[in-house]
């Protein structure tokens, strides 16, 4: 092979290279174009359905983007061309008049004048041409104008604000909450496995609930609320199961003995511990007790002691015990009163084994009702932000005036304060009364106005003002005044007012203990049932709490 053949193969080769470079930016293009339109197919459809967050559609997107690139990359890079086409086509674009595929026909023939002449002809002609100026590295406006579009549409699909992905995400947290609470749950199963003293059928009814309840979870998909209520209700009847009311009561019981056997000296400091509900050491000193150097006089107090407090306070093997106890100091027998005695301090250390127990299995229904709000909250991210919103713009405050009806009634005022239990916004109102004796047609209710962060230029507006008729017929009624000092047969009952007969001087006064069973029996059914949010049970219960009489 001669030497001027190598020279114009060495030619060729570069501008291979140069050709083939430059189809691979072009197929780079096309391949981040073709990426681009798939990612934008994958992102209309999670935007027309719930399918995927939109953080995992931003992922896909650019891996969708990367592979394009990376295929138009490889296939630009590697696309072989025929020699014998791209030579015509080199021929053409640099206007060699077909000397380049001459020479290269000509590689085989013998040497000669001729075929020297003729390849020295094509080094000079390739020579000549500006290659940069032949063969540029560019592209159309139609490749980079329809990259930058899909580029845009991408990240609008991608960035715009998406019901579906919100709704996506709601279910991702009430999905992750929801395995939080099954995690918790089954700690507190464990917990409940590892109190102390519970035989095997106890610690089998206990988890029961709770065990169901995880089924119920794991093979469901539930909604925070449905979630919620079947935690609930496993955390309600783990609570019934703990018994903690009978042990309240029980406890209350020896606090009563405790209370009856503080009379007397042998026993003061069991009776103390009694009292204090140190039940451990209660039973420690009971059983401990030396009686053997009590007189008969000090046994007979003893007994007295022993006797009122198995009367009047204690219930069941206790009562039983006091009472041999006492039986048996009266009659002079210390040792049988000491007898007495052990058995009365095992059933107290019973109490007490079964109130520790009983206080564990609470605090583990304490904690699946915290699950089960923890569940109910899942999928409300704006309710923070809604409380904060709630606590610096609903602010609300109300004044009220108005005249009474009765000439002999002095005016009153006051005022008070309460704050919203969600968004945190405190509110005070203030009222006055005043009477002058002849103005009988006076309003039971003066003015009100509340104002709530909603509207306005201060974010604020003023609802209707508030409106009490009078009494119906424009009567003047009858004014019943309580006193204070009503003898009653606690001393402390409160009495409700009831309205009074048209053509009646009485009234009818109801003792307000009476009445407040029913309606905190009615409170209790209803959370029962399911009546009442999650959310709102423990309000219900704290607010029948304190009003119990």
């Amino acid at each position: 092979m001669s030497v001027t053949f190598q020279a114009i193969q060495a030619e060729y080769q570069r501008l291979q290279r140069r050709v083939r470079l430059h189809a691979t930016l072009i197929w780079a293009i096309r391949g981040l174009v073709l990426g681009l339109t798939v990612a934008c197919g994958l992102a209309i459809v999670a935007r027309l359905t719930p399918l995927l967050a939109q953080t995992t559609v931003r992922n896909l997107a650019l891996a969708i983007i990367g592979a394009g690139l990376s295929m138009g990359l490889a296939y630009g890079w590697l696309r072989r061309i025929s020699p014998q086409l791209l030579r015509r086509q080199l021929d053409r674009r640099l206007g060699l008049a077909e000397r380049l595929t001459t020479a290269f026909e000509l590689e085989t023939a013998l040497p000669s004048d001729l075929v020297a002449s003729q390849r020295a002809d094509t080094l000079d002609a390739l020579a000549a041409v500006d290659v940069q100026q032949k063969l540029p590295l560019r592209i159309g406006r139609l490749h980079p104008t329809v990259l930058v579009m899909t580029s845009i549409l991408l990240a609008a699909l991608l960035y715009a604000p998406s019901i579906q992905f919100e709704t996506v995400a709601q279910n991702q947290q009430v999905s992750a909450e929801i395995d939080e609470q099954i995690t918790e749950l089954t700690e507190i199963a464990d917990q409940i496995q590892d109190i102390p003293d519970l035989t095997e059928e106890e610690i089998a009814e206990l988890t029961e609930p709770l065990e169901a309840a995880i089924e119920q979870l794991q093979a469901q998909e539930l909604s925070p609320e449905q979630a919620a209520a079947v935690i609930d209700q496993a955390a309600q009847q783990l609570q019934r199961e703990s018994g903690v009311d009978s042990i309240q009561q029980e406890t209350q019981a020896l606090e009563n003995v405790g209370a009856q056997l503080s009379e007397t000296p042998t026993l003061e400091q069991a009776a103390d511990a009694l009292q204090s509900g140190d039940l451990e050491t209660a039973a420690s000193e009971l059983a401990n007790a030396d009686l053997d150097t009590l007189d008969a006089a000090e046994l007979d107090q003893l007994a007295d002691a022993l006797d009122a407090a198995s009367l009047n306070s204690a219930t069941g093997e206790l009562a039983e015990s006091l009472s041999a106890a006492a039986e048996a100091a009266r009659s002079g027998d210390a040792q049988a009163a000491e007898a007495a005695l052990a058995d009365a301090a095992d059933s107290v250390a019973e109490t007490a084994e079964s109130a520790q127990q009983a206080e564990a299995v609470a605090e583990a229904a304490a904690e699946a009702q915290q699950s089960a709000q923890s569940a109910a909250q899942a999928g409300q991210p704006s309710q923070q932000g809604a409380g904060q919103q709630a606590q610096s713009n609903n602010g609300q405050s109300g004044n009220g005036a108005g005249n009474a009806t009765d000439g002999g009634q002095s005016g009153s005022s006051g005022q008070s304060n309460a704050q919203g239990q969600n968004g945190g916004g405190v509110g005070t109102g203030s009222g006055s009364g005043s009477s002058d004796g002849s103005d009988q047609s006076g309003s039971e209710a003066g003015d009100q106005s509340i104002n709530q962060g909603t509207a306005g230029a201060n974010g604020e507006r003023a609802y209707e003002q508030i409106f009490a008729p009078q009494r119906i017929g424009g009567g003047e009624g009858i004014e019943v005044e309580v006193e204070s000092d009503v003898e009653t047969t606690q001393g402390n009952d409160i009495l409700a007012e009831t309205r009074s007969l048209p053509d009646s001087d009485e009234t009818s006064l109801v003792p307000y203990n009476e009445v407040f069973g029913d309606y905190s029996q009615a409170a209790g059914q209803a959370i029962e049932n399911g009546d009442v949010p999650v959310g709102l049970r423990g309000v219900v219960r704290d607010y029948f709490t304190l009003l119990e009489p």
